[in-house]
């Protein structure tokens, strides 16, 4: 299982020779394949630096919201002809700000809420048939948090909730660092792609704290009413008669 780094490909990996065939510093030898197809070899390849390892720009951090109350309304009834309509609540959308990373470009995230991956339009509040529904976005200077509110004739109270973000950088190469080898103190791979300072996306160790990862759907709707499954935790609309489990999950973290 050789660490080797090919300066023509301008990659480092490390990977299981297919085959012994070939020079070891030759690109088009069979046994560098790994090396110069890693996606067509997936199953040889332990460690490749073209391969995006999700470093962290910022986080894992938690992040509290002060989700603000909306008042009740309750209008005139309002006849016509043999119709009577009775209206009551209002709803409302609004946004928070949850990091603002300043990267100048629109980055990847991940933002927990119970440890698990939030999805698009996951309840947060429900009270009395009033609601809270939130999803997370992203621009070019902040991760958000957008959310839909109801109210009946009575508020829908304010609540706190915590949530946790994860944002990640896009990989880039330094030309004049080396393909494999230090820049000060630290170990590069891949021209800078990979820095030992750095810290990347992985799979927790034992006693550590999780951020789980759905690999599946994690919603499901039945008689019109939601079911959401992630990282294990369920929320279960009142009405709902479905038999969804929800998807298998990755416990990930932030670390060395």
């Amino acid at each position: 299982m050789p660490i080797r780094g090919i300066p023509s490909l301008n990659a480092v990996a490390s990977f299981t020779e297919p085959s012994s065939s070939g020079g070891k510093f030759d690109p088009d030898a069979a046994r560098n394949a790994p090396l110069k197809d890693p996606a067509g070899n997936l199953s040889n390849v332990h460690f490749h630096s073209d391969f995006d390892y999700y470093e962290l720009a910022y986080g894992p951090a938690t992040v509290n919201v002060n989700h603000t109350a909306l008042s009740g309304y309750t209008g005139p009834d309002i006849g016509i002809a043999q119709l009577e309509l009775h209206l009551e609540g209002q709803q409302d959308i609004r946004e928070y700000t949850l990091v603002t990373h300043n990267l100048g470009y629109v980055p990847r995230y991940f933002v927990a809420y119970n440890g698990s991956r939030l999805g698009n339009g996951q309840m947060v509040q429900n009270s009395g048939g009033f609601w809270r529904i939130v999803a997370p976005f992203a621009t070019s200077s902040i991760i958000g948090l957008r959310e839909w509110l109801a109210s009946g004739s009575s508020s829908l109270a304010g609540v706190t909730r915590s949530y946790e973000v994860m944002v990640f950088a896009n990989p880039s190469q330094t030309p004049s660092l080396p393909l494999m080898g230090f820049d000060g103190s630290d170990l590069v791979l891949g021209r800078g792609r990979i820095r030992s300072s750095k810290r990347y996306l992985r799979r927790v160790k034992a006693g550590e704290s999780s951020f789980d990862i759905n690999r599946d759907v994690t919603m499901d709707v039945t008689n019109g009413r939601i079911k959401i499954v992630s990282g294990g935790n369920a929320y279960t609309e009142p009405g709902y008669d479905g038999s969804f489990s929800g998807p298998s999950y990755v416990a990930v973290g932030g670390g060395w």
